[in-house]
């Protein structure tokens, strides 16, 4: 069953047809894609670096946790490990000494003795006061990251 040379012509020509009905519903579905914004790509390269960092990973900081309210108010660096050490301290109230150390470790200009000391008295406050204490001590002390 050999086609003739019209019909070869005709089958040729329907495909560059199909073709071009293709390109156009490409060209329509590129046409509906959605670009990000400067802001919106700044904000996911920002948020890829954190959740990609290794302190960050270390500290087992969520995306969930790199913004406080619908607004998306961004948190500090300081704030998320404040916030992440409370989370800890309530889901496992038994090891509150272990994560202020933790915490406390990440102080470089903190000696061990006054490391100590605050350790005591973190210890004994009541963890709705801890925030403020911890927060304190980041203004006070530099922070290694």
């Amino acid at each position: 069953m050999d086609k003739t040379n019209n019909e070869i012509w005709k089958e040729f020509l329907s495909k560059i047809d199909n073709l071009n009905n293709n390109i156009l519903e490409l060209e329509k579905l590129i046409s509906e894609m959605s670009i990000l914004s400067r802001e919106e790509l700044i904000k996911k390269i920002h948020e890829d670096l954190l959740l990609k960092n290794i302190i960050f990973k270390n500290e087992g900081i969520l995306q969930k946790d790199l913004y406080k309210d619908k607004a998306e108010k961004q948190y500090s660096i300081p704030q998320l490990l404040i916030n992440k050490t409370i989370l800890d301290i309530r889901n496992t109230p038994v090891k509150k000494v272990f994560f202020l150390r933790k915490f406390l470790n990440k102080f470089s200009d903190i000696s061990e003795s006054d490391k100590t000391v605050l350790l005591n008295d973190l210890t004994r406050a009541d963890i709705n006061n801890l925030s403020e204490k911890l927060e304190s001590l980041t203004h006070t002390f530099k922070l290694n990251l």
